[in-house]
Order: C-alpha cells, then structure tokens, then sequence
C-alpha cells in the first residue's frame, strides 16, 4: 500500500475522558508507523501542553489549530495573533470582565478565575479536570505574568453571552480567525488564531513538506475545530462521539474515542 499521512486529533479523538492513550490506540499508532505511513498529531493544543505523549513517537506535530508545526524535531512553521488584534481583543475582555486565557508554545497564561472556573466546569467533565491539572503541574502560569511583544498563537476565552462574540469578531482584522465551540455548562467557549493557522493549511504545509499528495490524508477528529481538516483531507473519519455537525463533513464515521475507533478504522483501512 502507498504511504498514507494520517493526522489525529487528541482530545475526544485517541485520548477518552481518563486522558490515558489506551493499549489498542496506541498499537494502531505504533504499527501504521511500522507499515510505512507517516502519522501527526493535529490538535488545538499548544506544544508544551502535549506532554501526555512522551512515550509515543510521531512524525511530528500541527499544533495550535495549525499555528505551531513541527516534522521530525524540526519546526517548519510558526505564527501567532498579529500585536494589534491581540491587544485590541485584550483590552475589550479586560473592560467586559470576559475569562481568558493566551496559549504560547512554552507555557499557558491564565487567570486565577480562570483556573477556578475550569475547576468548577471539571467536576461534571473527567478529562477536562486531568488535562487542567497535567497542565497546572507543569506549564501554566498566571496572566499577571504575561508580558506584551510574547507571541501568542492562539487566546482562548469564555463567555455567557453571544453579543461579545459579534462583538470581538468586529475588533479583530481579516488576519484573524475565530472557531466557536458552542454553549456548555453556560459558556460559550471561543478560540482566535491567526488566519493562516488552521488546521487544514497546517495539513497542506505538512503535505508540502514530504512532498505527497492531499489523496493520501487521512484524518480523524471530533470537535468544531476539526472542520477545516475535514474538508481538507481526502478521507476524513468523525468519532462516534462527536456533534452530527461534525458528521456530516466526514467521509467516514467510526466507533467513540472510548470504542477505540482510530483503531478500528485503521484495521478497516488496512493500514494496520
């Protein structure tokens, strides 16, 4: 078979609500590599917070929605939120008392009404409670301590009502980009990232790289902003899990992230 570059999501797509890689998961990823096909992991998180894999090898990484990109140890691509849009988003969430977060690649500013909220918003979501502790441990630092001109791939912020959402989207430039992930536990949660950080364009700079053909993508995901990577690769495979939203852009839908699908649609494909 022609080597295949397979990219998968993390959260909700190989990683279930107990935030631990299970044994077949992790085989799938192990023997495609095996095999010959070449696999990435392709995830909203920034670099420093995808620790959880330091037992499994890959390719490489498109982090950051796309922002943060690296092949083989080496990083090929890296762009954050323009300064103005970043200060001018900065500065409304400030006045509107709007939680927020700014993930660079080396650590996590965050809020301590941040950190309190997520807290309370883990004790009816698992896995949101590990991947905030995992993190807490190791790179997260309270927002007092960012400092102007760091740059930022990616601001993260919540909010309870929709009109701050139009509202931000009329302060930021057509460099930026904003992927809403819906109302849950009476938040809106919001990302923004530059334009040119998706996680689709981080496929095809990925792509680009190996010299291979967008006809042999394969990928697997579960949330809103797994959208551009749906349309983007030739085979796109949506969890069980995930919003019927989602679904409907996929070529394929699999078993639930605690089913093990990537593994089993690996074996459907024949890649393992």
């Amino acid at each position: 078979m022609k080597s295949k570059a397979i990219f998968l999501d993390i959260d909700g797509t190989i990683l279930p609500s107990n935030q631990i890689l299970s044994p077949k998961v992790k085989y799938a990823i192990e023997q495609a590599r095996t095999n010959g096909h070449y696999v990435f992991l392709c995830t909203g998180r920034n670099y420093c917070n995808i620790s959880s894999f330091s037992n499994v090898e890959f390719e490489g990484m498109v982090c950051s929605n796309g922002a943060y990109i690296i092949i083989n140890n080496q990083v090929i691509y890296d762009i954050s939120i323009p300064e103005d849009d970043l200060e001018n988003c900065l500065k409304f969430l400030d006045e509107n008392d709007i939680e927020y977060n700014l993930e660079t690649n080396f650590v996590s500013f965050y809020s301590q009404s941040m950190i309190d909220f997520f807290e309370q918003y883990s004790k009816s979501d698992v896995s949101e409670l590990n991947r905030l502790k995992e993190e807490t441990v190791n790179h997260i630092q309270h927002i007092q301590n960012y400092q102007q001109q760091v740059p930022v791939p990616t601001l993260f912020f919540l909010c309870q009502d929709e009109k701050y959402i139009q509202q931000i989207k009329q302060k930021i430039s057509k460099h930026c980009y904003m992927i809403n992930h819906g109302f849950n536990q009476g938040y809106y949660t919001v990302e923004i990232n530059h334009v040119d950080a998706t996680k689709g364009k981080g496929i095809k700079r990925v792509i680009e790289q190996l010299n291979m053909s967008i006809e042999d993508t394969i990928c697997f995901g579960d949330g809103m902003n797994d959208y551009d990577m749906m349309k983007t690769c030739h085979r796109s495979v949506a969890m069980g899990n995930t919003c019927e939203e989602i679904k409907q852009y996929a070529s394929a839908v699999c078993e639930s992230v605690d089913d093990d699908g990537v593994y089993y649609e690996l074996k459907r494909l024949e890649i393992i």
